[in-house]
């Protein structure tokens, strides 16, 4: 059986030890009913430390740590551009980008989803993006945003590199061609359930976008996104092995 894994703050990691707090203190105690001497893994989005605990209060627990190792971060940041979906399966697509391994996630209101910003919302994805990176055992967690309406969208791309829309109308491009394992940065860019207007993909493409196919069959939306994003990690090497060693 693995370890529990859980995030913390730098500011509550020192040398030696760590501290835990928050809801991670209830769940510790309450639903893994672990006990002093049990190790579960901690990350501070620095170091991957096996821990074991030492102390356990209702509002903290403290853990002695055995070994740690350095987080290599990739070379390169992919940030993914979603059309909003209704009901959970955006829910579905964040916890999968998630496990994959994107480095941010921009939901985008889409002429064919528009919808109001919430906050409320926003922290729900947290949430979620959270018990997927747990579950996965990443080693820092990617950025989610309030989403964006287009204007904020197009401005948010010029902080790419690399341009990459999907598009079912696309003809006769082939994603190798335009990804190396080079790149800076790279924004991948999915519409929602009724498809991107011509119109928005003309305006992504006046930015330096370039437009591609998924292939022949009519995928639905939370497939097609994460069907996207994985050729997009595969041609950028981002599914190559690259971990320090324990010490």
């Amino acid at each position: 059986m693995s370890k529990p894994y859980f995030f913390i703050s730098q500011k509550n990691t020192n040398k030696n030890s760590v501290r835990i707090t928050g809801d991670d203190v209830g769940h510790i105690r309450k639903v893994l009913r672990l006990h002093k001497g049990d190790k579960v893994f901690c990350c501070d989005e620095k170091n991957v430390m096996e821990v074991e605990l030492v102390r356990l209060e209702k509002t903290e627990i403290e853990g002695s740590i055995k070994r740690k190792k350095i987080i290599m971060r990739p070379s390169n940041r992919i940030g993914i551009f979603p059309g909003l979906l209704k009901g959970k399966k955006f829910d579905t697509v964040l916890r999968m980008a998630t496990e994959l391994g994107v480095d941010a996630i921009y939901p985008v209101e889409f002429k064919r989803n528009v919808k109001k910003k919430d906050k409320k919302k926003k922290e729900r994805w947290e949430k979620i993006i959270i018990e997927a990176a747990k579950q996965s055992k990443r080693t820092y967690l990617p950025v989610i945003s309030l989403s964006l309406t287009f204007k904020e969208f197009i401005m948010e791309l010029q902080e790419f590199q690399k341009i990459i829309v999907f598009w079912e109308n696309a003809i006769g491009k082939d994603i190798k061609n335009y990804i190396g394992k080079n790149e800076e940065s790279i924004a991948v860019i999915i519409g929602p359930e009724g498809g991107l207007e011509k119109r928005e993909v003309d305006e992504i493409v006046k930015k330096g976008g370039v437009a591609v196919s998924l292939g022949e069959n009519t995928l639905r939306a939370e497939t097609a996104i994460i069907a996207a994003l994985s050729l997009v990690m595969y041609e950028s090497g981002r599914f190559e092995r690259n971990s320090a060693d324990w010490r």
